[in-house]
């Protein structure tokens, strides 16, 4: 259960996190300088842990002790000022790491909106309506943290994620575990030349492909089934905060997604540390 002890702690790492990010005190040049963008994140943060509206989010503020609560059209302002170099920032620094042995390469989806079953049976239709947005993630399969993602709001093949993804990152795996849909000569080359290794199953009937011989050949199964971890880190991050966003433009679901992310690295590191004290 999700105690004030620890929800005090949550918000102390929160800050300390945005404190290393060393971002602006404020992100807007013009208009008043009211609310600092340390104040607004936490209301970020805050709405993504409660799951609320914002609204609904205001309400309850001052029960947090902010006693200057901003409007709410102020805070979806913010959302929109707030790039993606200075979530990336955030997220990699909630990572905390300085290593990495295992990791993992892995996309999941969450939903953009649910339609009624109702509504579903009225318009005649067997299937739900289709529409989301898709994640990729690079896990650390050791420690369970969100190393860096790749939001898209449109399809798009696996792979071109990839090298984004690796770019982004606080630390590059030395041995890195992707599905089938990754099997590609050149990203095998990719990770080569990275110095590092590269884990992913052959399609059928490969032919081409130094790498990929090499890994038909002599697969390491024991080591690839550890690939299921990231499953279940994807399942974690949608359990905890839902499968679906609220927001409809692109910048709005990317502070929805990134802030989520960030909060998932910073429980499950204070989850263990309290873990570890009560032994």
């Amino acid at each position: 259960m999700f105690t004030m002890k620890k929800t005090k702690q949550l918000i102390k790492k929160l800050y300390l996190t945005i404190q290393r990010a060393k971002i602006p005190r404020f992100l807007h040049r013009y208009g008043p300088k009211k609310y600092t963008t340390r104040q607004h994140l936490i209301c970020v943060f805050l709405k993504q842990k409660l799951k609320l509206s914002w609204r609904e989010l205001l309400e309850l503020l001052p029960y947090f002790g902010i006693t200057e609560v901003p409007d709410h059209s102020t805070l979806v302002k913010f959302c929109k000022r707030m790039t993606a170099l200075l979530w990336t920032t955030l997220l990699q620094l909630s990572a905390i790491a300085d290593s990495c042995l295992l990791g993992a390469i892995d996309s999941t989806g969450l939903s953009k909106s649910y339609a009624s079953r109702y509504f579903v049976k009225r318009i005649d239709r067997k299937e739900p309506v289709n529409s989301y947005v898709k994640l990729s993630f690079y896990t650390d399969l050791v420690r369970r943290k969100i190393l860096s993602l790749r939001m898209r709001i449109k399809h798009a093949h696996d792979i071109k994620d990839t090298r984004y993804l690796v770019g982004h990152s606080p630390v590059l795996a030395q041995t890195n575990l992707m599905d089938k849909a990754y099997d590609c000569e050149g990203l095998h080359a990719f990770f080569r030349e990275k110095g590092v290794l590269s884990i992913v199953p052959t399609k059928k009937n490969c032919r081409k492909g130094l790498y990929r011989k090499q890994l038909k050949n002599c697969f390491p199964q024991k080591i690839y089934n550890k690939r299921s971890i990231a499953e279940s880190v994807n399942g974690a991050y949608k359990r905890k905060y839902g499968d679906t966003v609220m927001c409809r433009k692109f910048a709005s679901i990317r502070c929805e997604v990134y802030a989520r992310a960030i909060l998932f690295n910073l429980f499950s590191l204070l989850v263990k540390r309290l873990f570890h004290q009560s032994l």
